[in-house]
């Protein structure tokens, strides 16, 4: 089978969060036999060589910022790439998947929730609904969405879902007498920053409780 990929983010086994996220998707894909060529209109991060199956070219339209008035995050519509006809499209970001509608047909993108990032952080500035215009967008005209998170499914109504995260331990963990919370998360991601920001809010209350924590 053909795919073909639209990503903001560089896929890369070295390169962002959710550019490594991408390249491991996509490279275990290839390794099934099925052909895959993706194309990043991100700025890729210095010094990362994209791999051979990767065409990055940045989109730096202006016209964009008018499209967007009109037609939610859709000026990448108006770049020139398009999936090959027998290719399945594939957005891995309800942005990128312009560039897939554009060429006259349905295709699937992933879907991450830009209204529960904007409700954790009270925050709704107009770039924000934007976004959260364009994920209703790509979500109505795919024929196929999918999501990570069950919370974020149960949020949105998408019925697809392919959990990306370990599953938790059924058993509980016994009780040590110095226990450590460990919190790992891409700390450029502003949902995260705030998600440890409540960890260290209730942690004098843990301290309470056990002291040696």
């Amino acid at each position: 089978m053909r795919f073909a990929v639209v990503s903001y983010h560089l896929p890369h086994p070295d390169g962002t969060a959710t550019g490594r996220h991408v390249y491991a998707v996509w490279d275990a894909v290839r390794a099934m036999g099925h052909h895959v060529e993706a194309w990043c209109w991100g700025d890729a991060p210095a010094g990362l060589e994209p791999p051979e199956w990767v065409t990055v070219r940045p989109v730096r339209d202006q016209r964009s910022k008018l499209a967007t008035l009109r037609r939610p995050r859709w000026g990448l519509a108006m770049d020139d790439w398009r999936p090959p006809a027998e290719a399945v499209g594939w957005a891995e970001e309800p942005e990128s998947y312009a560039a897939i509608a554009s060429a006259e047909r349905r295709g699937t993108t992933t879907y991450h929730s830009e209204l529960l990032d904007a409700l954790a952080l009270r925050r709704f500035r107009p770039a924000v609904v934007q976004s959260m215009r364009a994920e209703r967008r790509a979500v109505r005209g795919a024929d196929v969405a999918i999501t990570f998170s069950a919370r974020v499914a149960r949020a949105v109504g998408i019925p697809h879902r392919c959990p990306v995260t370990q599953p938790i331990p059924t058993e509980v963990l016994p009780v040590v007498a110095e226990p450590v919370a460990v919190l790992l998360a891409n700390w450029g991601w502003p949902p995260n920053r705030q998600a440890l920001q409540r960890l260290l809010a209730q942690w004098p209350q843990v301290r309470r409780r056990v002291p040696d924590a």
